[in-house]
């Protein structure tokens, strides 16, 4: 916990911030608190610390930043603001630290793994996509769809869309071999036509894998 004057300096630091910063409580009093922020999160630290000190309703302002370890180190930190100025006792802006470094880099791991999983997908000539079966609701689909078929990614996350697609012909017997063997687990291949979005009708091969 840290209490702040209104231009964020340090009033009053708990020997807790040793696990956070790697400082005493004694070495950040009179800091600017900002003198240890990621330069790449201080446009949001300020603007958070800005729309606490001009709160008076007493609300907690949230934002994850790095701040500098004493050893040299980036570590994350979710902090809770709060305007509590006007408070005859507190008489400052309190701020909570709570680490949350390794679950942090964690969440930016799997998010830079689902990029790359993505940019890779984009390339396959083909559309790839992913659905729960039962009703069918995409879930996920290529980039492809809008240079093979013509129709934007959001699209097909409205539910019904694909088979508004299928040709009148196929359509029935589509729908109830994908319903069926979705249900018995088979992955399974089906060809159909689907509509262009200029109009006309292209034939498909479905691989479809069941997970």
């Amino acid at each position: 916990v840290a209490l702040l004057d209104e231009d964020g300096r340090v009033l009053f630091i708990s020997d807790s911030i040793v696990e956070v910063h790697g400082f005493h409580a004694h070495e950040r009093l009179g800091a600017f608190t900002f003198d240890r922020i990621h330069p790449e999160d201080l446009s949001l630290a300020h603007s958070v610390f800005a729309h606490a000190r001009q709160d008076t309703e007493h609300k907690i302002w949230k934002a994850e930043v790095r701040v500098l370890h004493k050893n040299g180190s980036w570590r994350w930190v979710n902090c809770h603001v709060q305007n509590l100025l006007a408070n005859a006792v507190i008489r400052a802006i309190v701020v909570n630290y709570h680490d949350i470094h390794e679950a942090k880099i964690a969440q930016l791991k799997e998010q830079s793994q689902q990029e790359q999983l993505e940019t890779l997908v984009n390339t396959i000539d083909g559309i790839v996509w992913e659905a729960e079966p039962d009703p069918l609701r995409f879930t996920f689909i290529s980039e492809q769809t809008l240079r093979i078929l013509g129709y934007p990614v959001m699209a097909w996350y409205e539910m019904g869309f694909w088979e508004s697609l299928l040709a009148p012909d196929d359509a029935e017997q589509v729908i109830m071999a994908c319903r069926s063997q979705a249900a018995l687990g088979q992955s399974h291949t089906l060809v159909y036509r689907l509509r262009h979005a200029k109009g006309h009708y292209i034939w498909v091969r479905d691989d479809v894998s069941v997970i």
